[in-house]
């Protein structure tokens, strides 16, 4: 089952509120006749016992009556919610999330976006009640930090997506336990606009550091030497703190790499012309867009860049004219390029 709650929720149920409020001044019933049988049938069989099916028919004789006709085989078989994305909701606290960790053990991916009074008090509790999580996305939560990231390390075993953007409170050290703990089994990590500076991750697959602008060469090295195996992705967009050291770094060791985007990076025409001649690589996709360091020295390398890629991006270079790109298009038609 898949739970998504966001703003469209709260319009639609002050549409109905509105509805229910004018029926119940027309027929002057009691509020709890108002809803029509179909929608009680609903109700009731999404309740997960008996018990509780009963407990709340109890309210008016014409709820028992239809409890009554209800037969077992339509009754809903649900283990619970296994999906929960929670977006831009902010009447959403500790204690509605809470009871969805207590209610809802077989939870596996949780999504919080804009979640402003979301705690780690309630991510504790998620950790410690759905060990099955594979998926954990954070993404602009102001009070989710450090603490349920240690948590979800130590009793998420199976976690193996981890997306975390915009939270103030997510800092180095939390992290580097995380993804110790769950290092077997990690494969996707997605990082945008922390103030993290050291990282270290091993067998991963995809690696998203953009905006992480504290992020340094020694880091992403750390990074490339630990996953030159298996790394796929890779994406330091606005990490103005990488440099050549790190293109170095893809030489010895990442074969399997296939996007690299090293946007508004430290590069120089010196990485680029490392990029170029690195004949073990197969880059599928290369972002080189607003390298400050890049100059028009760097032309030649792209025209052998661009002859094996599926997409190039250079934007925001000044001296690139349209007949180089069409000189590149020409090298490659069947490649996507950005100028």
């Amino acid at each position: 089952m898949v739970a998504t709650l966001s703003k469209v929720d709260v319009l639609v149920e002050n549409k109905f509120s509105k509805m229910f409020s004018i029926l119940f001044l027309e027929r002057n019933h009691p509020s709890i006749e108002i809803l029509p049988d179909e929608c009680l049938f609903e109700v009731f069989k999404r309740l997960p016992s008996g018990q509780e099916r009963s407990v709340c028919a109890c309210a008016s004789k014409r709820w028992l009556m239809l409890l009554s006709i209800i037969h077992k085989d339509e009754i809903a078989k649900s283990n619970g919610i296994e999906d929960l994305s929670l977006w831009n909701v902010t009447f959403v606290g500790d204690k509605g999330l809470s009871e969805i960790a207590h209610g809802c053990h077989l939870l596996e991916k949780l999504d919080l976006f804009q979640c402003p009074i979301i705690t780690d008090k309630s991510l504790l509790d998620i950790a410690k009640n759905c060990p099955d999580m594979t998926s954990l996305a954070i993404d602009s939560c102001s009070n989710i930090g450090n603490e349920s990231l240690k948590a979800m390390g130590q009793y998420c075993p199976n976690l193996k997506i981890v997306v975390l953007k915009n939270s103030p409170l997510i800092g180095d050290h939390e992290l580097a336990v995380l993804f110790y703990l769950t290092d077997k089994v990690l494969t996707e990590v997605r990082l945008q606009g922390l103030y993290i500076r050291d990282l270290s991750l091993a067998n991963l697959v995809a690696v998203n550091l953009s905006g992480c602008v504290n992020i340094t060469d020694i880091s992403v090295s750390t990074i490339v030497k630990l996953n030159g195996g298996s790394l796929k992705s890779l994406l330091v967009d606005g990490c103005r703190h990488v440099t050549d050291e790190t293109l170095v770094e893809f030489l010895k060791s990442c074969w399997m790499l296939n996007v690299l985007d090293v946007s508004k990076s430290g590069i120089t025409d010196s990485g680029i012309k490392t990029l170029a001649n690195a004949t073990k690589l197969h880059l599928q996709i290369l972002s080189l867009s607003g390298c400050p360091f890049v100059s028009n020295n760097s032309l030649p390398f792209f025209l052998d860049l661009v002859q094996n890629l599926q997409g190039l991006n250079i934007q925001h270079y000044l001296g690139i004219s349209f007949r180089t790109v069409d000189a590149l298009v020409e090298i490659n038609p069947s490649s996507d390029i950005l100028s």
